[in-house]
């Protein structure tokens, strides 16, 4: 590589950079109301904790202001990755004479979690309490299909 191919500009200025082509199509995506097109945003990430301790595999994730109805957690095929997935809709609204206030809000997130190892997926218990989610999972040897955590209160 030459020092010269790490200038975004050349002395003929008709040629760009590979990096210079790729913030052109950034900032054309964005002007063209399609920002970040091929990128699935969420509207937060939760923070996730991963601990393993005699033959169990704890996660804990904090999901401020949701509810257990609004959270979904699967478990893959082969047992090896968790999933989180959340969404949370709400609308306020006030009339008052001469005033009128509505507001709407709308949030998801999705979150894929590999595991350290396989786990038995019966023994897998989730709990859901001041807006912090708790999954027990147990290690296994096995492998099964996979299977949808119900959240306890």
């Amino acid at each position: 590589m030459n020092i010269k191919d790490l200038i975004p500009w050349r002395a003929d200025r008709t040629a760009a950079t590979p990096f210079q082509n790729d913030m052109n199509q950034l900032f054309g995506d964005f002007w063209a109301g399609k920002p970040f097109a091929a990128v699935e945003q969420s509207s937060f990430v939760p923070n996730v904790e991963i601990s393993e301790l005699n033959g169990q595999i704890k996660v804990s994730a904090e999901l401020p202001g949701m509810t257990e109805k609004e959270i979904e957690i699967t478990l893959s095929p082969d047992n090896q990755h968790l999933t989180l997935k959340g969404e949370k809709k709400s609308e306020a609204e006030t009339k008052e004479e001469g005033f009128y206030h509505c507001e709407r809000s709308y949030g998801f997130f999705r979150r894929t979690l590999p595991l350290p190892t396989e786990v038995k997926p019966a023994e897998v218990t989730a709990t859901f309490e001041n807006g912090v989610l708790n999954i027990t999972l147990e290690k296994a040897d096995e492998t099964s299909g996979s299977k949808r955590i119900k959240i306890t209160s």
